[in-house]
């Protein structure tokens, strides 16, 4: 049906006569048996064309592209919208030039000049609410006796408790110093918290104290200034709390430690620090009875 309707198409565009003067177009026809092609005149009839040709012919039209606004729409479509990209990023980016302060810019609006805002007096930030002095600052709250029992917080000693521990380490510390640190530890000093106290002083004060505090470190081995020894009386009467200070805020060449070591932690070096002191500064009598066999033993079991 296709080659009859392509072949009646040939027959009656090269049958009509051509008007004077004008100019006919060449067209492709086939010659010989080889059927190569070749441009001749139209008033030169031309051969039918095989079958094959036409096939090829009509393969050829029906992948032409199509005029019209339906076979083009799609390409229009992406066209289209190519356009409003580009438009849309060669426009103002308002996220871009929103108002708004960064850190540290000024601003005429507040009467300090300032941009940024201070905390409201009191504002406590999430899961930092210090409410046992003591603990958390190593000085007692205004208003009550050094070594008091401070209201207990989530993971520390229930009061009674806290009060044992205070009484039986009072006897360890000296009367309340001139300041308002405190003189008995404000937890429970147990043999786990001496053996915590041991890891973090050997990682962050041996390099400087030594490993028995006597100052002779292997920073200090190595030029830096030497720390005073726990050993001397000074120290060994201070009272806790005073190392509590020097560990968060540093005392001359010494920095401080608050950012790498908790307050637990710091509670449990100063009651390292206190068993270091009575190692150095005691005799036979002070050894629990049960425990001197193991001087004679070198203290293995």
């Amino acid at each position: 049906m296709r080659i009859e309707r392509l072949n009646h198409y040939i027959e009656q565009k090269h049958s009509a006569p051509l008007e004077a003067g004008s100019t006919a177009r060449p067209f492709l026809q086939t010659s010989g048996s080889s059927g190569a092609r070749e441009f001749g005149h139209p008033d030169r009839m031309p051969k039918p064309l095989e079958c094959a040709d036409l096939s090829a012919l009509w393969s050829r039209a029906e992948r032409a592209p199509r005029r019209g606004f339906g076979s083009f729409g799609g390409g229009w479509l992406i066209l289209l919208t190519v356009w409003i990209l580009l438009a849309s990023a060669c426009g103002p980016q308002k996220m871009a030039s929103q108002p708004k302060y960064i850190p540290l810019r000024s601003s005429t609006f507040f009467e300090d000049g300032k941009s940024g805002r201070p905390l409201v007096e009191g504002t406590v930030p999430h899961g930092f609410e210090r409410t046992d002095t003591a603990f958390y600052t190593g000085k007692t709250s205004s208003g009550s006796a050094p070594g008091a029992p401070s209201p207990p917080t989530a993971g520390q000693p229930s009061p009674p408790a806290q009060a044992g521990a205070i009484a039986a380490n009072r006897a360890a510390n000296v009367s309340p110093s001139a300041g308002n640190d405190v003189t008995a530890f404000p937890i429970q000093v147990t043999q786990a918290v001496l053996e915590r106290g041991q890891q973090r002083f050997n990682i962050y004060c041996a390099p400087c104290h030594g490993m028995l505090g006597y100052g002779d470190g292997m920073v200090v081995q190595r030029g830096f200034r030497q720390p005073p020894s726990y050993h001397q009386d000074r120290l060994r009467q201070a009272p806790v709390g005073h190392f509590f200070e020097v560990i968060t805020n540093g005392f001359g060449a010494m920095p401080d430690y608050s950012t790498q070591v908790t307050p637990m932690d710091r509670w449990a070096i100063i009651a390292y620090i206190r068993a270091l002191q009575l190692s150095q500064n005691s005799n036979v009598a002070d050894v629990p009875p049960d425990q001197r066999g193991k001087l004679d033993s070198g203290g293995q079991q």
